[in-house]
């Protein structure tokens, strides 16, 4: 597998490995960082001359805003506070 990054070329070995009842490739953490992905981000999958390409799906900003609202639990959403004491010129 070739990766294209910043206009070189890095020559890593993957093995396929079994997971479940698929088979998946282990991309190296150098791979992903200097392409700035990480999980769930979705990649293009086209097979050229004998050679796997995966290819970065561009995200729209809604698609971004929709993903980290999903992320939102009761136990990490901030709590505002609107009746605490008035501090220094808050007072009216």
């Amino acid at each position: 597998m070739i990766f294209g990054v910043e206009g070189r070329f890095a020559m890593m070995r993957v093995t396929i490995q079994k997971w479940g009842n698929s088979l998946g490739v282990r991309l190296p953490k150098a791979v992903l960082t200097q392409l700035q992905l990480g999980q769930g981000a979705v990649m293009e999958c086209k097979v050229e001359e004998s050679s796997l390409r995966l290819i970065p799906v561009e995200r729209s900003r809604a698609d971004e805003l929709e993903r980290l609202l999903a992320t939102i639990t009761p136990d990490n959403l901030h709590h505002l506070d609107y009746f605490e004491d008035e501090v220094g010129g808050e007072k009216w």
